[in-house]
This record gives C-alpha cells, sequence and structure tokens, in this order.
C-alpha cells in the first residue's frame, strides 16, 4: 500500500476546452501521423497553457487529470483520457515545469471521472511535492 505524497500548499489547475481529450478507444483506431499531429498540438497547448499560467520550474509533482464533459451522454470512464493527459505532460515537461515525466519528478498521476461542466476539454491539477 502506497501514501499520498506531502504536498506543498503550491498547486496550479489549467484547463484545455473545447474539444474532448482522445480516449484510448479512439487513438487505437487512428493512423499513427494523425496520432502524432494531435500529440504535437497538444504538447504544444499544454506547453504554452503552463507558460501563461507563469508555473516555475518543479522537481517533484503530482496530477490529477479530469476529462470536462459537455453533458451526461458521454462515456464516465476516468482513465479513458489517459493519452490526452499524456500528451500534456510532455507539453508540461517541454515548458519546463518539470525536467522529465519519470518517476523521480513525477510522482503520480491520478484519472478522475469526468466532470459534467457544459463544455468538453481536460483539466490538470498540478500540485507540488514537499522536497
Amino acid at each position: 500500500m502506497t501514501t499520498r505524497p506531502n504536498r506543498t500548499g503550491r498547486s496550479w489547475a489549467l484547463e484545455h476546452t473545447g474539444k474532448r481529450p482522445l480516449t484510448l478507444n479512439r487513438v487505437a483506431d487512428l493512423h499513427r501521423m494523425a496520432w502524432a499531429t494531435y500529440t504535437k498540438r497538444t504538447r504544444k497547448t499544454w506547453r504554452e497553457l503552463a507558460e501563461a499560467h507563469g508555473i516555475p520550474a518543479l522537481d517533484r509533482i503530482v496530477i490529477t487529470a479530469t476529462p470536462l464533459h459537455a453533458d451526461r451522454r458521454s462515456p464516465q470512464d476516468a482513465c479513458a483520457c489517459a493519452p490526452a493527459t499524456k500528451a500534456a505532460i510532455d507539453g508540461l515537461v517541454d515548458a519546463g515545469v518539470i525536467p522529465d515525466d519519470n518517476g523521480k519528478h513525477l510522482l503520480l498521476v491520478v484519472h478522475t471521472p469526468p466532470a459534467v461542466t457544459g463544455h468538453n476539454g481536460l483539466r490538470l491539477l498540478i500540485e507540488e511535492l514537499t522536497p
């Protein structure tokens, strides 16, 4: 059994809205070039979001990913957005928020069930950990 790490109290909530994040099932149907294009765009978007919010360089973080749904007709699978979350985390690395997304710097990724917000997208809560 693992315990949740100690947080410093500093956290940042970033949201990208407009489109639903790609799900595992949808990615499986994509051509590899379409997936590469999506990943590149997603990384760039999240890099720009992190830079716009002024997130400093951090050593260790925990991320909570929440898919945002416009309505309840969408599937309520908590982990289906994992491919979009991975690309978003890579964007945080590109922005210099963490040096790498390995276990030394990214201690935990939590996927929550979708939040019905009236719009589609993905929310990441980035929490800094104590050294």
